[in-house]
Formats: C-alpha cells, structure tokens, sequence
C-alpha cells in the first residue's frame, strides 16, 4: 500500500521552506531591521545573527523529515510548535513592546492550526508501508 503525503502536510513543509528563505535572505544581506527572532525564540542574549543560522538549521532538518513523512521529523515540528505556541502565549501575555498584537495573534492561530492538523494526520508518520 502506497501513502500519499496529504496536501496540508506539504503546504506546512512550503510555509516553513518559505520561512527557511526569507531568513536565509536577511542573513545574507545583513538587514539592519530587526526581527525580534531571538526574543520570540527565548534566546535574547545571543545575537539575532547566530539565532537565524540556528533556526534555519533545525528547520532543513525539520522540513526533511517532515515532507519525507519520518516519524522524527512529526515529532520535531510538534515540539517546536508547541514550543512556539507557549513562548507567543508568554510573550502575548508579558504585553511585549517588541512584538504587535496582530502578529501575535496570528501566529498563535497558526502554530495552534498547526499542531491540530498535524495530530490529526499523525497515522501518516507512523506507517510502514512505502511511501511515495
């Protein structure tokens, strides 16, 4: 039996891989506008520079494992999801001046959207059949 990736899986893995090169592309030109990365990350005492290769880093991994249907790469984004989730939940309630409300709201809504489709397509990551 052959395992199609569901569509919702490759549009989170594109939405991520769209993330990846944004990052990639304020890395390369030294964007002086900053991101705010490494407060949303709880990493505010590294440089938002060393944040953005890190991140990146572990998104390629993620992403790999993600749209390959591995069941590491289910657990990697469930933990960083929830993970995000809880730190915009802190930060949206700490009244953060560095972060809007709008985005802070949408991005709770999309890590929250996130974690409940992934759950629910869970049986995919865990089959052991081929996959195409």
């Amino acid at each position: 039996m052959n395992w199609k990736r569901p569509w919702g899986v490759t549009l989170i893995g594109y939405f991520y891989i769209f993330s990846v090169l944004i990052l990639m592309i304020t890395l390369i030109t030294n964007s002086t506008e900053s991101t705010d990365l490494a407060i949303r990350f709880g990493l505010p005492n590294i440089s938002e520079n060393a944040v953005k290769v890190l991140v990146i880093l572990i998104y390629l991994t993620m992403i790999y494992g993600y749209l390959k249907l591995k069941k590491w790469g289910y657990w990697i984004l469930m933990t960083n999801s929830f993970y995000l989730l809880l730190r915009n939940i802190i930060i949206f309630q700490e009244d953060s001046p560095q972060l809007s409300y709008s985005s802070m709201i949408v991005s709770i809504i999309f890590y929250s959207t996130i974690i409940i489709y992934t759950l629910i397509k869970r049986e995919y990551f865990y089959v052991k059949y081929i996959r195409s």
